[in-house]
């Protein structure tokens, strides 16, 4: 869905116009655009165009914008805030991530942000003449541009999670009383959209994060209802930490919540680069599908026994002693969908096949292979997998032919065939 682009061109270099106030029609299409944007995919491109289409207006009205800069805290385990810019010159609108941990970095310390995060109120910086404050390295920055005048103003108070917009002109004496008085006006306005598109993308990112991204887009569309799920035949991944019960009795809480972080990141990462979905994460363990056609769960084992390969040896310069990791694969039908008590859902996937997977992991252990997979689906793959005979799963009344890696431990290698 398209933001309804301003009425007349917008012009790179718009010489100066006189200006008493912005246009009432200004909000209301402002408003009408950011609900668009909220409900269309995908939602940062939207919210993109909006700021662009924003600022295009915001200068055909008058106002003298060099640059534009919103920022707002984000809620990831990764991200600590976003920022989105609009530039005039080349009228183009980019987005920085900031990890957790820039709080603490000199960029941080030594920004207006931080004066706003920590509850200080709107400040403003002229940029030229003998009233010049430039005592912030993005001041001066600004000035290399050209910019003449600068301000800062928070747009909501939620004491470290505070946002901001931030404004620079190139006008040949900054901004005027009148360009301030518009710019204030549009602040609370300004706060609710830029409230309401961080709350989508937050709900997004949590949603992602904890269901993983097919259940979140599917919750996000309403699949919601307790109960309701679909068939599917998928390619099962079931792995774990083999010895984890013995590891974490003599391992201090911190140091094994560091263990499983650091392991988790060597399986997830594999199954979801090659196209597979982390379910959940059980204990020690990871529960993972991978839809038909993707074909990515076998070079998700390959780079799985790599990342453990690299584990190892960062923990052993550490003086730590390697980990090892169970994987079993297995091809079957299932539920997925929604399951649980009324106020407490998780979506995942049930069935035989899945308690199958799990029956063939236990069995890594007893056979002392790092990867064991099913007759069904080594059908999937050539002879890069050997045959280590028939044997017993707990609660299957006939054996069940497992299959290891061809080459030994440190093979790790498997070709899915075309």
């Amino acid at each position: 869905m398209a933001i309804a682009p301003a009425p007349r061109p917008f012009t790179a270099r718009p010489e100066e116009t006189p200006f008493e106030r912005l246009d009432p029609g200004f909000v209301p299409w402002f408003i009408g655009a950011a609900l668009e944007a909220s409900a269309a995919l995908p939602l940062k491109g939207q919210a993109d165009e909006l700021m662009r289409e924003a600022c295009h207006r915001l200068c055909d009205a008058g106002l003298p914008l060099l640059r534009v800069s919103i920022g707002v805290r984000a809620l990831h385990p990764q991200v600590y805030g976003r920022q989105t810019m609009w530039q005039r010159g080349c009228d183009c609108v980019s987005n920085v991530e900031r990890q957790h941990g820039i709080e603490d970095s000199p960029a941080y310390l030594l920004s207006p942000v931080r004066h706003i995060r920590e509850g200080g109120g709107g400040m403003r910086r002229r940029l030229e003449g003998p009233d010049a404050q430039i005592d912030f390295p993005v001041l001066e920055e600004l000035k290399a541009l050209g910019a003449t005048d600068y301000l800062i103003l928070p747009l909501r108070r939620d004491g470290g999670r505070s946002s901001y917009v931030s404004l620079a002109t190139d006008r040949p004496g900054g901004f005027t009383a009148a360009h301030i008085l518009a710019i204030e006006g549009l602040v609370p306005i300004l706060a609710l959209i830029t409230e309401l598109l961080s709350a989508r993308r937050m709900t997004r990112d949590l949603l992602n994060v904890d269901l993983g991204h097919e259940a979140a887009e599917r919750v996000l569309e309403g699949d919601i209802r307790r109960g309701t799920g679909e068939v599917i035949r998928a390619v099962l991944w079931n792995c774990d930490l083999k010895g984890f019960t013995a590891l974490s009795d003599v391992t201090p809480p911190s140091e094994l919540i560091t263990l499983l972080d650091e392991y988790f990141d060597a399986m997830a990462r594999p199954v979801e680069a090659r196209g597979g979905e982390v379910l959940k994460f059980i204990g020690d363990g990871i529960l993972a599908i991978f839809r038909p056609g993707t074909d990515g769960e076998a070079g998700a084992a390959k780079l799985a026994l790599a990342n453990m390969t690299a584990l190892n040896d960062a923990r052993r310069a550490r003086g730590l002693a390697p980990l090892a990791t169970k994987i079993a694969l297995h091809v079957g039908e299932m539920v997925y969908g929604n399951v649980g008590a009324t106020d407490r859902l998780d979506f995942t996937v049930i069935g035989p096949a899945v308690n199958t997977v799990a029956r063939v992991q236990s069995r890594c252990g007893d056979l002392d292979e790092p990867v064991l997979a099913t007759e069904r689906f080594a059908a999937l793959v050539p002879e890069r997998l050997v045959s280590r005979g028939l044997h017993s799963l707990r609660g299957l009344a006939t054996q069940t032919e497992l299959f290891a890696l061809n080459g030994g431990h440190n093979e790790g290698e498997l070709q899915v065939r075309s």
